[in-house]
């Protein structure tokens, strides 16, 4: 597997990303713990953190909006051979097992339904209104 560089898209008028990588993503209904996965999130953390955080030139993260909403980037520049090779690592391994962090995401879970999202709040709860209902056809 390559890590594929960024190309200007075609009608684009934004920022150029020339001599970057494009790394992972992460969307915004993710980031709003509505529609999207927690090991998205937790992913995009965890391989941020491993690059060193965001430091404007050799790892940026990227917002791209459409009629969608808008979803992050990670990218890191050509030049940063290392960081470039730990990107790649760790999009590998993603492919081997969707999560990078299982301690990560188990705290992101944790979090959300300490906060009362609702999404998250009511699939807990119709899983624990299943298990007392197949307990109780049990006896």
């Amino acid at each position: 597997m390559k890590l594929r560089l960024w190309k200007r898209p075609e009608n684009y008028s934004g920022e150029n990303y020339t001599g970057y990588y494009e790394g992972i993503e992460c969307r915004r209904a993710s980031l709003d713990f509505n529609h999207g996965s927690f090991a998205e999130i937790s992913n995009f953390n965890v391989v941020l953190n491993a690059l060193g955080g965001e430091d404007g030139k050799t790892v940026i993260v990227v917002k791209e909006g459409d009629h969608t909403g808008w979803k992050k980037k990670i990218m890191v520049h050509e030049s940063a051979e290392k960081k470039a090779q730990t990107l790649l690592e760790l999009i590998e391994k993603m492919n081997e097992y969707p999560i990078l962090d299982e301690d990560d995401y188990d705290k992101l879970i944790r979090e959300a339904v300490k906060k009362e999202y609702h999404p998250v709040k009511r699939i807990f709860r119709d899983q624990a209104v299943q298990r007392v209902v197949k307990a109780y056809l049990r006896e």
